[in-house]
């Protein structure tokens, strides 16, 4: 049995044009709902026939800005792939700017995504063209309707990285849960000053070492080392982990499959489409060089080699191991400290 998640983008283009998307933005789009019929059969069939029985299917809609589909959309197909899987137990969440979000979209919020919806802003930066207050009245009126604290993403870059804590200081007073990302130079973050792990560990220490100055919120990803080191979770999730290759898989609106939508991003090649299938010789391929079995990573044992985007953009060198492996020790060995503290 197992439990995959597809990164379904319906569509590329968006209603803003932020300074780091990293996705090309091109007016390509898909809303058949018998189009994503088609590729989670194509998807669930290819892992049979690799042994493995998918039982379960998280679906995250992406972008683009996915609200741009439309409410009939989501309806549509959430209830397409319920009658033709009755079998696996399919499940939506959505990432979203929230800028068209109005009361109009909670009917399908609530019974499509079951209010698993999740956002960004990268505060103190101008990647963004849109306010802050803009953002925030958004995210007040959606927590207010789901009755639930926001998710929000924000990207840490060279204008913000060292008010990490003004962003957690907002994060507390209007009570949603954040998970700071990183800067990656892909698509139009590739115009922008660099953003290294170390500028990320640097921000990083500065949350964990404050990070009992704001006890009502969640912060990612200190507090998944935190939960994991806990044994609340089993394992540590993307972008942190090699683990993903046959467990996410992303779908783009011109039929593509790619490992992730991420890879996607950077121009990756794709797994396959939803034509002719996954293509087991570069499934093959690619899981190859996930496994880094230098001695260093063997000994180690937290990440695997890590994200294959991170080598390939980091190190230019997939068979190698993330540059970010000492950003995620710290975490894990602070994760540990803090556990022996406070317990």
């Amino acid at each position: 049995m197992s439990y995959i998640t597809i990164i379904s983008k319906p569509l590329l283009f968006c209603n803003v044009s932020c300074k780091h998307c990293s996705v090309e933005r091109k007016h390509i789009y898909n809303l058949d709902p018998d189009f994503y019929v088609s590729a989670l059969r194509r998807i669930i069939t290819f892992l049979h026939g690799m042994g493995t029985k998918v039982t379960k299917i998280e679906m995250v809609w992406h972008g683009g800005e996915p609200l741009l589909a439309g409410k009939e959309f989501y309806l549509n197909v959430y209830k397409q792939l319920d009658q033709k899987f009755s079998e696996v137990k399919i499940t939506h969440s959505i990432q979203t700017n929230l800028l068209k979000y109005d009361h109009r979209w909670n009917d399908v919020f609530s019974k499509v995504f079951e209010w698993n919806v999740s956002t960004s802003y990268d505060f103190f930066s101008s990647l963004r063209p849109y306010s802050p207050s803009v953002f925030l009245n958004k995210l007040k009126a959606y927590q207010d309707a789901s009755g639930k604290p926001g998710y929000v993403i924000c990207v840490l870059n060279k204008e913000n990285y060292e008010r990490v804590l003004d962003i957690c200081e907002i994060a507390e007073k209007n009570k949603f849960n954040i998970k700071f990302n990183y800067l990656y130079p892909a698509g139009s973050g590739k115009s922008l000053d660099v953003f290294t792990p170390d500028d990320y560990l640097q921000s990083l220490k500065t949350v964990f070492k404050n990070r009992g100055s704001f006890p009502s919120v969640v912060i990612d990803p200190i507090d998944l080392f935190i939960d994991y080191v806990r044994g609340k979770i089993p394992e540590l999730p993307c972008p942190i982990t090699n683990k993903c290759l046959g467990r996410i898989f992303a779908l783009m609106p011109d039929g593509n499959i790619y490992q992730c939508g991420e890879m996607a991003d950077i121009g990756a090649p794709p797994l396959g489409n939803v034509k002719e299938g996954i293509f087991t010789e570069r499934y093959v391929e690619i899981l190859q060089s996930s496994l880094v079995v230098n001695e260093e990573c063997i000994e180690c044992g937290l990440c695997g080699g890590g994200c294959l985007k991170q080598r390939i953009l980091y190190a230019n060198d997939i068979n190698t191991s993330t540059p970010f492996c000492r950003v995620w020790k710290y975490l894990y060995r602070s994760a540990e400290s803090y556990l022996s503290t406070c317990f």
